[in-house]
């Protein structure tokens, strides 16, 4: 007697594969999972069952999918979940991880510095470290996320270095970009990259300070190592200030010493003055001597003396002081 026996559904008692066929993907008859005695109709291999259907699973990146589960086709089984993207479904990789379109693979996200990686969007773990560095150009090659292009790691930190003069910082290294301006200093209530100790600014450069009396310069402010040489002159080199004068390494006030001369010269000056002094005597003397006689000769006598007075000096005269008194009456030479 010839049974006809209708098509098998997910579930459904069988004893054959032909029978089961009233269920799409659910064509294996095999042993119950519940009793492991009774055949039933059952998904195929790289099916799984779900509300008395059969879904694909091992689906990979961008498939289509129902539920997370079917998104099982990577290495790692749980970078993978079913995500609605518009109208449709799709496996996606999950907010731990990041899409690698060239392989259609997930790899790990929020890596931090020296971790592993293979992307650089991997690399998010650490603040401005989002360099995955390989070092060769293999493609498949793994690497480490390191700091990005103009910062360095500073204390377990990547920093921004090579800053220039008034830019922010935190570190003193990170103040490379200005000569001589490696300094992280306060500054109202901020901290900026400033000139080093003896250095000064001057329009967006850090100038040497602390120059002496006679040292190169090209300000003024950096003039502050001798009292009273605060003045850049023309030659560019420190020269005192005004109203004061250079005597020996230092700089005097001009009225207090203006006056004033050397030892060598008060000799010459007594000299003169004593040179007269003998001349204005010898005249008196001369006079008085003549007057005697024209009392006892009862005659006048007329005596010029006009020249007896001045002695031949001719050979007496001395150098006023140099420019370190005088400024510029040097090597001008006063006759007497």
């Amino acid at each position: 007697m010839l049974i006809c026996q209708g098509k098998k559904v997910l579930g459904d008692k069988c004893q054959k594969h032909e029978q089961c066929t009233g269920t799409p993907n659910a064509g294996d008859c095999m042993a119950d999972p519940q009793d492991n005695v009774t055949s039933s109709c059952q998904c195929n291999p790289g099916f799984m069952t779900y509300n008395g259907t059969c879904l694909q699973v091992n689906k990979t990146l961008y498939e289509e999918c129902v539920i997370d589960d079917q998104c099982n086709g990577t290495s790692d089984k749980e970078a993978l979940v079913c995500r609605k993207i518009r109208h449709r479904k799709l496996c996606m990789c999950n907010s731990d991880y990041i899409e690698d379109n060239t392989y259609l693979e997930c790899h790990h996200a929020k890596r931090k510095i020296h971790e592993e990686c293979k992307l650089s969007e991997q690399c998010t773990g650490t603040d401005y470290a989002n360099n995955c560095f390989k070092k060769g150009k293999d493609e498949n090659e793994k690497g480490v996320c390191t700091c990005n292009n103009r910062y360095d790691l500073i204390n377990g930190k990547c920093l921004k270095v090579r800053l220039n003069l008034f830019e922010p910082c935190i570190n003193n290294k990170q103040c490379s970009g200005t000569d001589n301006a490696g300094n992280c200093t306060e500054i109202e209530n901020n901290t900026l990259c400033y000139c080093q100790d003896e250095y000064l600014d001057f329009k967006g450069r850090c100038i040497k300070g602390s120059r002496t009396l006679n040292e190169d310069c090209e300000a003024s402010i950096q003039c502050n190592g001798t009292k009273h040489a605060g003045v850049c002159g023309e030659n560019h080199t420190c020269t005192c200030d005004k109203e004061f004068i250079r005597l020996k390494e230092g700089c005097l006030p001009a009225k207090r010493h203006l006056h004033r001369f050397s030892e060598k010269e008060n000799r010459l000056l007594l000299i003169a003055v004593g040179g007269g002094l003998f001349g204005l005597l010898s005249c008196s003397a001369t006079i008085l001597l003549f007057t005697m006689r024209r009392r006892k000769r009862s005659r006048t006598t007329r005596l010029d003396c006009s020249s007896s007075s001045r002695l031949p000096m001719r050979s007496i005269h001395y150098s006023v002081a140099d420019n370190y008194v005088f400024g510029n009456l040097n090597d001008e030479e006063v006759n007497i």
